[in-house]
């Protein structure tokens, strides 16, 4: 989900020196202690934007046509593990939720960004026939199933995109029309 190659910033001088980084579109910021014994985080594609320390970016395959194709993630997802702290951009509101063993959480697809490897992705249906025809949902509903930590984002940066886009079209056409 990100490019091939990675820009590597190291201060060789005798002075402490800052860096400021941005992710590429409004986001809030969330750091992600990452522990190589806790194993790896997989997340959205998009979301990974920089790393401090010791952070390994990597994939992994996901063989279950069912949540390849409903789940909305595909079959290779990036994951994240090593000792350091990734930075994620997010937009909307970043919400953590801690799952027990067992414990299921029902998410829109969008909204779901990273999540332990302990925690497994999964998909149920969203209900009968007509509710998967005629409510706007879909036909599939993704589950995340514990024990692992979750965050969640309440708005994706396309959705935010098309928001902003409609009110300033809106707001751009009113005011056009020939001054009467």
């Amino acid at each position: 989900g990100e490019s091939c190659c990675l820009a590597r910033f190291t201060n060789t001088g005798n002075l402490e020196s800052h860096l400021s980084l941005t992710a590429k579109a409004p986001s809030v910021v969330l750091p992600l202690k990452l522990q190589r014994d806790a194993g790896a985080m997989q997340l959205r594609r998009g979301s990974y934007f920089a790393s401090r320390g010791d952070v390994d970016i990597g994939f992994e395959c996901d063989c279950n046509p069912l949540t390849s194709c409903c789940a909305g993630f595909g079959c290779v997802r990036q994951t994240l593990a090593g000792d350091g702290t990734a930075f994620l951009a997010a937009t909307g509101t970043v919400t953590t939720k801690t799952l027990a063993d067992g414990e299921m959480l029902v998410v829109d697809s969008t909204s779901l960004m990273a999540w332990e490897s302990s925690a497994r992705l999964g998909v149920r249906p969203a209900g009968g026939c007509c509710v998967c025809c005629l409510s706007g949902e879909g036909c599939c509903n993704t589950t995340i199933t514990g024990p692992g930590t979750v965050y969640l984002q309440s708005m994706t940066f396309t959705r935010m995109h098309n928001a902003l886009s409609f009110t300033v079209y809106k707001k751009s056409r009113a005011g056009a029309g020939g001054g009467q």
